[in-house]
């Protein structure tokens, strides 16, 4: 009722905003442009599927994620499944309490200060507004525990 009153035409179903700008980056590569980096924040960075997307287009993003979230520190990934060879072949990767994801903010802590940057993004009202950023690749565990 509420879309009609605001001359929503019928043929528009919902969307999230990670479908509606999954839909807009379509529509750009469709039209021919160039693409760049996607950049977004922590509310698209969250969405798995999103993230995916992005990948199967080959585009190249760089999202915030939420601090919680669990993640595989560079150059570790979870370990491969254990086989004894009999019975069925297990299709979970394994962890272990030496080798296990940590929470993005346990990460962003454990990094040195030199790998944090100073950047001003914008001007503010009453100064400039500026806070330290770092950039780490990492694999998302999904499914698997942070310790």
């Amino acid at each position: 009722a509420r879309c009609r009153r605001a001359g929503v035409p019928e043929e528009i179903d919902f969307a999230t905003k990670p479908e509606i700008a999954l839909q807009q980056v379509r529509e750009t590569l469709e039209a021919g442009i160039t693409p760049g980096i996607v950049l977004a924040d922590a509310a698209y960075g969250k969405v798995t599927p999103w993230r995916e997307q992005l990948a199967k287009w080959g585009l190249s993003y760089c999202v915030d994620v939420p601090e919680g979230i669990s993640v595989w520190p560079p150059g570790s990934e979870p370990l491969p499944p254990k086989w004894s060879g009999l019975g069925r072949p297990p299709t979970r990767w394994q962890q272990t309490t030496e080798h296990h994801p940590v929470s993005a903010q346990a990460l962003a802590k454990s990094l040195d200060a030199n790998a944090y940057q100073a950047i001003t993004w914008r001007e503010g009202t009453n100064k400039p507004l500026c806070s330290r950023f770092t950039a780490v690749r990492v694999r998302v565990a999904r499914g698997q525990q942070k310790r």
